[in-house]
């Protein structure tokens, strides 16, 4: 989730470079995308991967065992926590809308766009892990999705783009690994944690060895009527 992260970052800013009015928003929405499975993960992750089994890597449609199973799915808790922590929108909607295109799309504005870029950038990810050259069929494939329509992206636009967009993956996943010791990230300083009462606590005060599924206790802590489901 790390790498794949970092890489749809870097790739939906570069996607961004060719395409104008994409807003300035493009690396960190990409980044953030799927912010809420870390926390999933992170406070649950027996139960997670339990749910999604072999299939974490199937885009659009893991959000649907999340929200049959947990009642909500990773992106609108992480849109929720996102926008808890003082992230303005439309950051945090953006996140809550990546596996919603089409009420992005009718949005319009920089939702849409940057919606747009991040499902592309996650469908180039998943393509450049497999291959790095894609077949004419690949590329006609995913012209034809309606993200890549709402870009105006043609298959000769993404073949034009290719060799550029396997550098930049692999140049993020090399930076977000660490040097010398690939499997392992080091602990964040206590410096780069939200302030105050935006640090999550996975502990209850009043039972400290056990939590009932917190992800759904940070989304009923959510301002009352900032619904993103």
């Amino acid at each position: 989730v790390r790498d794949h992260c970092a890489s749809t970052g870097a790739l939906v800013r570069a996607l961004a470079l060719h395409r104008a009015n994409a807003g300035s928003n493009s690396y960190i929405v990409g980044l953030l995308h799927d912010f809420g499975k870390l926390l999933l993960l992170q406070a649950q992750p027996a139960t997670y991967l339990k749910i999604h089994g072999n299939q974490m890597a199937d885009a659009d449609t893991i959000h649907l065992r999340e929200r049959e199973v947990l009642g909500f799915d990773h992106a609108v808790l992480g849109a929720h926590i996102l926008r808890k922590w003082g992230l303005p929108d439309p950051v945090p909607k953006i996140v809550a809308w990546h596996h919603q295109p089409a009420r992005a799309f009718a949005a319009g504005g920089e939702v849409a766009l940057q919606v747009a870029l991040v499902r592309l950038a996650e469908r180039v990810d998943r393509m450049l892990g497999q291959e790095s050259l894609p077949s004419t069929e690949q590329t006609e494939h995913v012209a034809a999705l309606p993200e890549c329509e709402y870009l105006g992206f043609r298959a000769r636009d993404l073949e034009k783009m290719w060799d550029e967009l396997l550098h930049v993956k692999q140049e993020a996943e090399q930076i977000f690994r660490c040097h010398g010791n690939p499997g392992r990230v080091p602990k964040p300083s206590r410096a780069l944690a939200p302030p105050g009462k935006a640090r999550l606590r996975l502990r209850d005060h009043g039972n400290p060895g056990r939590v009932p599924n917190p992800p759904a206790l940070w989304l009923r802590r959510a301002k009352p009527g900032y619904a993103y489901a």
